[in-house]
């Protein structure tokens, strides 16, 4: 139960964090273009967007690693159990 919190949560960050980062893009190709020298505020809110999305993904991901931890530990402590039925 536990570890499917955790995948749903993995996939979500990821998820939206390259939704996110997406939305950045497509603020700094639409309305920001190349930044001048003093940048209107359109630049800012993009990088921001897309330093938001990294960063949600990157956590995703880490969580995802997390996950894939945890379930290889359960299963070579199940393995090693000797009330467990041999197949």
């Amino acid at each position: 139960m536990k570890n499917r919190r955790l995948l749903i949560a993995a996939v979500a960050l990821i998820s939206l964090g390259f939704f996110l980062m997406m939305g950045g893009l497509l603020v700094d190709t639409a309305f920001a273009g190349l930044p001048p020298q003093d940048p209107p505020p359109d630049v800012a809110m993009a990088t921001t967007l897309f330093l938001l999305g990294g960063g949600l993904a990157s956590l995703g991901a880490l969580a995802a690693v997390a996950l894939a931890f945890l379930t290889i530990k359960a299963q070579i402590k199940g393995a090693g159990d000797p009330s467990s039925p041999e197949q």
